[in-house]
């Protein structure tokens, strides 16, 4: 594999990470308070800490 297609490749990787990562902030901000209470019970997180999430710049990841 040439240095072009591994840089592209990864390019093409961080993108769609990026539009996967800004879509689930998206949806996970625009949910209403019961069913935000209820996922963050699910996955055993406060509501703050899920709004964090929602958020957060895309640039950042979950430490």
């Amino acid at each position: 594999m040439n240095i072009e297609a591994v840089l592209s490749s990864r390019l093409k990787f961080f993108l769609d990470h990026h539009r996967t990562r800004t879509r689930l902030r998206e949806r996970l901000n625009g949910l209403p308070a019961r069913e935000l209470d209820r996922l963050a019970w699910d996955v055993g997180l406060s509501r703050a800490e899920l709004l964090r999430e929602a958020h957060r710049p895309f640039w950042k990841t979950v430490r």
